[in-house]
């Protein structure tokens, strides 16, 4: 939140929850009830929305899978709960814009209506619209926004994420979006005006921004080297490292999507090459073994939404089944059944605590699974993997959670044939798995909050 929230600071529709998507449900009655317009108004809106939610999700995954980013992090720090709570409502802005379009498309005498589907001419003056003014203004009004009187009434809101995820820039206050979309409507009015427009550019413009959106505030660096290398490539196009200079020093770097206006003014922050390059070499967050990991598993197979990279607001809080996961249910089987072939232990999350590097690894299978004995070996195959793969890397406590310390599993740890030097970490969990069933209460939060408290005074003990 704004240190000093300014007026308008609020959306209109805060206070309806997740009732404010009944405000696309008029789109959908057009669509569904053969009353949308010449255009198909609705349905091309409804659709971009569709879109646009899955480009969303698309880098919200990607961007929470640690295989994918842990060799070119950028910064080391990690996304706190309560900065996933603040970006909940990251898609207002989806609504916003949906109203704000259908309004223009309507107005009297404007004509902003009849719209070819594709008009190859059109889309490069859309692209000239957006690379002269509309990149020029935004530069100077979000130069404008960090004058402290409109930074502490409405921008600081954004940077209180100091870590980026792909989404938090689109986190802005209600005032603030007015002011961008008013700029991000000049490549969108431009072709109307020289009679060029098309429903095309409607697709073209909002995938586009929002795929360059999400990919200046991933916290990992993916451009490589030989295309950042192409003359002049880096006045033309930002990059994750470059972005992330903006959220951590503040007053540099402030372009939309390319650094030239930057350059032209004197804003570039000096070490942008030096931090792409240490991101894209891995050098900027190197890999390191945690002190502690703890596994865990899937329970009911809707608990797969509670994955970080599957419902990044569902994994900030307990698990809890809803009715509307019900409705996915064949979906999840086919993931459990993906996870059966394909999956392997992997990093659910991490965290620190009293300076120790934690992190918690998930057994590719879910509680059905375990009930089954025909599934043992297979799981117990899984969980020594991770245990040798954990003592590898230097690991120097694994603790096993709930139905992985099972103890038949246990105790066949090591009858799958893997080479076993694993004295101390064996022993650990095995001790871990002892400790662990003495603690009194089975509550998710509180169960796990336990273990970690038991694999650090085992920790002490080693």
């Amino acid at each position: 939140m704004a240190s000093n929230p300014g007026p308008l600071y609020e959306w209109p529709w805060e206070k309806m929850g997740s009732f404010k998507y009944l405000l696309l449900a008029p789109f959908a009655v057009a669509a569904l009830t053969g009353n949308d317009d010449e255009d198909n108004w609705a349905t091309h809106m409804l659709l971009m929305t569709a879109i646009r939610y899955l480009i969303a999700q698309f880098f919200i995954s990607v961007s929470r899978i640690h295989a994918v980013t842990k060799h070119t992090r950028i910064q080391a720090n990690g996304i706190e709960y309560k900065q996933i709570d603040r970006e909940d409502n990251w898609d207002d802005f989806i609504i916003l814009q949906v109203y704000v379009a259908t309004l223009v498309h309507h107005l009297p005498y404007l004509g902003y209506s009849g719209f070819p589907m594709y008009n190859n001419q059109g889309l490069w003056h859309l692209l000239l619209f957006h690379v002269g003014p509309a990149e020029f203004l935004y530069y100077w009004l979000h130069r404008a926004l960090h004058h402290h009187f409109l930074y502490k009434r409405y921008h600081s809101h954004h940077h209180a994420s100091f870590v980026p995820e792909p989404i938090t820039g689109s986190v802005h206050p209600f005032a603030e979006h007015i002011m961008y979309t008013a700029v991000f409507a000049i490549p969108l009015l431009g072709p109307f005006f020289t009679g060029t427009a098309s429903i095309s550019m409607f697709y073209a413009y909002l995938i586009g921004f929002d795929i360059m959106n999400c990919i200046g505030h991933c916290n990992f660096e993916f451009f490589p080297q030989w295309f950042i290398g192409i003359p002049g490539m880096k006045y033309l196009i930002y990059t994750p490292s470059y972005h992330s200079l903006h959220h951590s020093r503040v007053h540099t770097n402030f372009c939309l999507f390319m650094p030239i206006y930057d350059h032209m003014f004197g804003t570039v922050d000096k070490s942008s090459d030096i931090l792409y390059e240490r991101s894209i070499t891995g050098n900027s967050v190197p890999v390191t073994a945690p002190d502690v990991v703890f596994m865990g598993h899937g329970t009911t197979l809707t608990s797969a939404f509670h994955a970080p990279f599957i419902m990044r607001s569902l994994s900030s809080r307990p698990f809890e089944e809803q009715w509307w996961m019900r409705l996915f249910w064949p979906i999840c089987v086919m993931f459990a059944l993906i996870m059966r072939l394909l999956g392997r232990s992997y990093i659910n999350d991490k965290h620190r605590l009293r300076g120790l590097k934690l992190e918690t690894w998930a057994t590719p299978a879910f509680v059905i699974q375990f009930l089954f004995k025909s599934q043992w070996p297979w799981i117990n195959s899984k969980i020594e993997e991770a245990i040798l793969e954990a003592d590898k890397s230097g690991v120097k406590v694994v603790g096993l959670g709930a139905l992985n310390k099972n103890e038949a599993l246990v105790r066949t740890l090591g009858s799958s044939g893997h080479n076993r030097k694993l004295p101390r970490v064996f022993l650990t969990c095995t001790f871990f798995r002892m400790e662990a069933e003495s603690c009194s209460s089975i509550n998710t939060q509180n169960y796990e909050f336990e273990s970690y408290m038991g694999t650090l005074s085992l920790l002490r003990r080693f």
